[in-house]
């Protein structure tokens, strides 16, 4: 089996970063097309609540 790999926090960051980017794009997608977000179900009326999101992604330690 392979050594697990460390992921440098610069790239962890970034890819946080494009993760959130990508989950308001899908938000916006489905307020703007209601019907394509019922179709899509449960969890995307879970997703489309008002959550509150991180100020910083910056991670302490």
């Amino acid at each position: 089996m392979p050594e697990p790999k460390i992921i440098p926090e610069e790239v962890l960051l970034a890819r946080l970063e494009k993760s959130e980017q990508m989950r308001d794009l899908c938000i916006q997608i489905w307020r703007e097309n209601p019907v394509l977000a019922r179709q899509a179900g449960e969890r995307v009326r879970q997703l489309m609540m008002d959550m509150p999101r991180p100020q910083s992604l910056k991670l302490e330690g």
